[in-house]
């Protein structure tokens, strides 16, 4: 059994290797924005990320539960010597989902434009971006696979492989063709079928056609439930763009949505790889006689490195932020994407406080929360968007995920006992909401310029050291320094 501080090393190394690399996907729609911005008229960009809303929603229901199945029973079928038969069973049914995802989109594609979007020129870009997402499906199953089995070199050259062959298509068709709109599709379609085929090749001794029935029926019983949790999750996080777009106007959703893209960062740089490794690693030491310690200190160090993160990018990132989006009716989403990251930190609190729930297999209650938030949110929106205009739904994002973090402690808890140390998560997060505010809604020039800045960062990062990082903590902070030295 590793010990605790080899288990966080774990998690660092391999969270830096697959999460990051899971995260170069994000990480290039994100250095595209740029373009995307300038080349696409404010009602195709909102239309272009209406069409991500879409497709997101979609995410949760087609890929079946097939990944999130293959994290919960792995480690059960392989101490029987049946981990071929899950991973098997699993990747068929992601295959399947995509592939009934892709029929429909052929079929629906032109009514969906036509009536919901307003605009029939959106039908081929529609379903080239179905098409690209279907194709996720089966590559997040067996990128889990190659997690379990620490193939972390390969996943890294195969990915860089795709991204670079996405870039080249899409920044091609932006600049040379006259089908704008269509370019981030036709580079995410081509460069998940070359990801796809490489890690099917790579996984083939994993493989089998010949699956229990047994595993296909665990996997579609725990997969529904599955899917309905994370449709009701996505809906509470996404059904905003919605709300937006009924309230005020497509154009409102291109604005709130480069906000929530920049706020993306953070779900790149942090809480993807924070839990792409932890899913398993929990799993993994589940039974340790030490595993309600090591979930408090996760919540403790995932938290403080959040914080961090984005008070580094609310006091450094507005000036970057100008230059790469100078067009002036995007200013409002400078003051939306901070409130995203801090969303997001909630949102990663949920995969950690939410143990006993997942553990003990009792996710009626992970749908019932999602339900709970998606009143909060839908409710807040429509209530408030008419008098406070489009920013105040990035408000009610960070609210709605704060209390479903702490409802799912509140429920989880009763499973498995977390004794979480309240009192540095909620001295981190004053800090960051304090600074939020000085940054954001307090017209204070001497806290905009260069000293000023420097100030905070320093002040910040005493903080932290001083107040919120314990002594045994600097000690071995203190030995790891010296013995690098």
């Amino acid at each position: 059994m590793l010990s605790l501080g080899q288990r966080l090393k774990q998690l660092l190394k391999h969270g830096v290797i697959f999460g990051l690399t899971s995260s170069l996907q994000s990480a290039l729609a994100f250095i595209l924005l740029p373009l995307y911005t300038k080349y696409f008229s404010l009602n195709e960009f909102g239309g272009y990320n209406m069409l991500l809303v879409i497709a997101g929603a979609c995410n949760t229901v087609f890929y079946l539960g097939a990944s999130s199945v293959l994290g919960r029973f792995y480690y059960d079928y392989k101490e029987k010597g049946k981990d071929q038969d899950i991973v098997s069973g699993t990747l068929w049914l992601s295959i399947f989902g995509g592939i009934l995802l892709i029929g429909l989109s052929v079929l629906l594609a032109p009514l969906i434009c036509t009536y919901y979007l307003k605009d029939s020129s959106f039908t081929i870009p529609f379903v080239l971006c179905m098409a690209g997402n279907a194709l996720t499906y089966p590559i997040t199953t067996l990128t889990l696979l190659l997690r379990y089995k620490k193939k972390s070199f390969f996943y890294l050259i195969v990915t860089l492989t795709g991204l670079c062959l996405n870039f080249i298509i899409t920044i091609s068709v932006l600049m040379f063709s006259e089908i704008k709109v269509c370019a981030p599709f036709i580079g995410l379609v081509c460069s998940n079928t070359i990801l796809l085929l490489a890690l099917l090749f790579n996984s083939k001794k994993d493989l089998t056609l010949n699956v229990s029935k047994e595993t296909y029926k665990i996997g579609l019983v725990f997969g529904a439930q599955i899917v309905l949790s994370s449709l009701l999750g996505y809906a509470y996080g996404s059904l905003d763009k919605f709300v937006i777009k009924e309230t005020l106007s497509v154009a409102d959703v291109g604005i709130y949505s480069l906000g929530y893209r920049i706020g993306c960062l953070y779900q790149i740089l942090i809480y993807l790889p924070f839990v792409l490794v932890w899913a398993p690693l929990r799993m993994e030491y589940r039974k340790s006689p030490d595993n309600a310690f090591f979930i408090k200190k996760i919540a403790s160090y995932y938290t403080m490195g959040s914080a961090l993160f984005i008070i580094v990018c609310m006091v450094w990132g507005n000036d970057i932020l100008l230059m790469l989006f100078p067009q002036q009716e995007y200013i409002i989403s400078l003051q939306i994407y901070p409130l995203i990251m801090i969303g997001y930190l909630f949102y990663g609190w949920t995969d950690i406080f939410n143990f006993g729930i997942y553990v003990n297999n009792k996710f009626v209650y992970q749908s019932i929360v999602p339900i709970v938030g998606v009143v909060i949110n839908c409710g807040l929106n429509v209530l408030l968007l008419p008098k406070y205009g489009v920013a105040v739904s990035a408000y009610i994002f960070m609210f709605t995920y704060f209390v479903a973090a702490l409802m799912l402690f509140v429920i989880s808890n009763k499973y498995y006992k977390l004794p979480l140390e309240w009192g540095r998560l909620s001295s981190i997060m004053v800090l960051c909401i304090t600074e939020f505010i000085l940054l954001n809604l307090v017209n204070i020039s001497v806290a905009h310029n260069f000293l000023g800045k420097l100030f905070i960062s320093i002040f910040t990062l005493l903080f932290m050291w001083l107040l919120l990082v314990d002594k045994d903590e600097k000690k071995h902070i203190y030995a790891y320094i010296k013995k690098r030295q």
